[in-house]
């Protein structure tokens, strides 16, 4: 069948807001995937703009001149939310794979030729993730996303460890849609990995194959870390009942020694009786025994952060945004 006529093989799902001044490296970055260039790969790109109110309208009638026949945009008449946003450019995705990419992201060449191959090769995974390069406003990269080598993710380390999956690196077979597509929003990233690995263990590529840009301005955890946070522990109660007791306890102390970090950062506010309550019953746990346990590991944390922050200050070496210990 000819490349031109054939139905995409994947669906690029890019959600944006007020991002105009990184969009376009976003969506360039996705045609000028090798596997893309060499005609072996064909892509839709489904654009979701959610009512953005600086120039990324205009940016984007650009972008649809140059690529008129693979390049769909949704536009909204009011703000919808990040995930409603998603779900209604993920609705119309028509690929035998789709992946994710967040407006203000832009991915390596060899992205998604990596990441097809990994689950071709890989017949029982649904979906793959890759590590990120992390880089500033201006491209300067300052680190990567994460320290975890390249392995297979099931529901009980992602329970356990917390999520360090970055959302613009995921791809995942059609057959896996549905499952994303029921989720009720709002909902965070951590809901979309947490409900993939339960149908399957998630294949992760330690390479990093997506630029990650951190510290803007405008990120929704910065202007909404306080909503961020529950919702995150929203997809983590869903997770507890899952997963046996140690991966169960071991995520709901991760999570509580988190929030009193960032509450500490004023990045979100403390967490309430009620929801650390919920969260000891379904981590099978007590109240005290749940504190306790959380508050050794925002120690280790603390000591562990500081042990690689002197390392790396000694011996050089990349920043780790989202650090596995």
């Amino acid at each position: 069948m000819n490349m031109d006529t054939a139905p995409p093989t994947v669906s690029v799902c890019v959600a944006t807001f007020n991002q105009a001044q990184y969009l376009e490296r976003c969506i360039e970055s996705i045609f000028a995937q090798r596997a893309v260039l060499e005609r072996s790969l064909k892509v839709e790109v489904i654009v979701g703009d959610d009512c953005s109110t600086d120039t990324t309208s205009i940016v984007l009638e650009e972008l649809q001149r140059q690529h008129s026949d693979s390049l769909v945009v949704v536009r909204h008449v009011s703000n919808v939310g990040p995930a409603s946003n998603y779900l209604s450019i993920l609705s119309r995705a028509s690929g035998d794979y789709i992946a994710h990419l967040d407006g203000d992201d832009y991915w390596e060449e060899e992205k998604l030729g990596a990441q097809i191959e990994y689950l071709e090769q890989h017949p029982h995974n649904e979906a793959v993730c890759t590590n990120a390069r992390v880089v500033d406003k201006d491209e300067i990269e300052c680190g990567v996303f994460t320290n975890v080598a390249s392995r297979e993710i099931d529901l009980s380390y992602l329970t356990a460890s917390g999520n360090f999956l970055n959302h613009s690196s995921l791809l995942y077979r059609r057959v896996a849609l549905s499952t994303v597509l029921g989720l009720a929003p709002p909902f965070v990233d951590y809901a979309i990995m947490i409900a993939l690995s339960h149908r399957a263990p998630i294949g992760y590529i330690g390479r990093p194959l997506v630029c990650y840009r951190a510290g803007l301005p405008g990120s929704i955890q910065r202007t909404h870390g306080t909503q961020v946070q529950d919702l995150y522990l929203g997809a983590l109660l869903s997770a507890l009942p899952l997963v046996g007791k140690d991966a169960a306890r071991k995520g709901a102390a991760n999570y509580v020694a988190y929030r009193f970090v960032f509450a500490l950062r004023g990045k979100a506010a403390h967490l309430d009786g009620i929801a650390l309550a919920r969260l000891a019953r379904l981590a099978r746990s007590s109240r005290i025994s749940l504190t306790i346990s959380a508050a050794t590991r925002a120690c280790l944390l603390a000591a562990k952060a500081f042990s690689t922050w002197a390392a790396r200050k000694r011996r050089g070496g990349p920043f780790v945004h989202h650090p596995r210990y």
